[in-house]
């Protein structure tokens, strides 16, 4: 059996969850970190269902692409299981080849957003960070960071995650959660023009969708993660300047109702805009994050 590792890497939509997966990658790839074990990508995105087969808000009438109909948990489970199967890298090339793992709805199926170019980790910036996180003494020989909006819900008709908590966190090794607050995840969200689908139909949010159907469904079912945070980053009309509270910044238990402890510890970390200090601070807490869960 391969030896891998997986990270969850949770939070709202346009949390800052891509950028920091993609902070990782850059800094994983530098000579202090190279070749020591294989790097993937798993978005959630890769498991949304046809957009024939989108729920529709009863309200509204019009798809809701955040709830967990939407996504095809069935498939993502399955790949989960799939990859911990895996007995070499070659198993890995083809299962992220043949289903499209890296496909990312907030990547290059969006359009006019450089988002994810403006934020991008300087060379520099990397080089630094890996000389000055300890190595760990025991690498795993691939190491999968799942990058999704969906990952910390506990429902009981899409998992069978028992007395582990959510199946998908059941899952992993590790998780770490991005904060943002309404106010900064609506204004990158609204900088995005839309979204190429997977079956070759564009969608663009309607007027007001944020509002009314994304952080909605984003607080119904992050209850958990969110009650260990201030209350202003659960509430849509505070500004980025009301939401000052700081995000713990070190690992928390969450404790799911129907399931208990999470079996594993979840580092909070903050995703508002905060600059080159921001980027340093975050990659640091996750690469060490994970290096001590290896």
């Amino acid at each position: 059996m391969l030896r891998t590792h997986i990270l969850a890497l949770g939070g709202a939509s346009c949390s800052g969850k891509s950028t920091l997966a993609q902070h990782m990658l850059t800094a994983l790839a530098t000579p202090a970190a190279a070749n020591h074990c294989a790097l993937y990508v798993m978005r959630q995105d890769a498991f949304f269902k046809p957009t024939t087969e989108i729920p529709l808000d009863p309200t509204t009438g019009i798809e809701n692409w955040d709830v967990p109909g939407a996504i095809d948990f069935g498939a993502m489970h399955a790949t989960l299981a799939a990859v911990r199967a895996a007995t070499s890298i070659a198993d890995l090339d083809a299962l992220w080849r043949a289903r499209g793992l890296a496909q990312d709805a907030q990547d290059h199926m969006r359009t006019g957003d450089d988002a994810l170019a403006a934020a991008a980790l300087p060379t520099w910036m990397a080089d630094a960070m890996m000389a000055a996180v300890p190595m760990p003494a025991r690498w795993p020989a691939a190491l999968v960071i799942l990058d999704g909006f969906m990952l910390f819900h506990d429902d009981d008709n899409n998992n069978n995650g028992g007395d582990q908590g959510p199946a998908v966190l059941a899952a992993c090794d590790a998780a770490t959660y991005v904060v943002a607050d309404a106010a900064t995840c609506v204004r990158r969200r609204d900088a995005r023009s839309g979204y190429a689908c997977a079956d070759g139909v564009f969608w663009a949010d309607p007027p007001g969708y944020f509002a009314s159907t994304v952080w909605p469904a984003f607080l119904a079912l992050n209850a958990v993660p969110l009650a260990a945070l201030a209350p202003a980053f659960s509430v849509l009309d505070a500004d980025e300047a009301d939401a000052v509270p700081a995000v713990p910044g070190s690992p928390v238990t969450l404790r799911y109702p129907n399931a208990g402890e999470l079996r594993i510890p979840v580092l909070m970390l903050d995703g508002r805009d905060r600059g080159p200090d921001g980027m340093r601070i975050n990659l640091a807490a996750v690469l060490a994050h994970v290096f001590k869960h290896l």
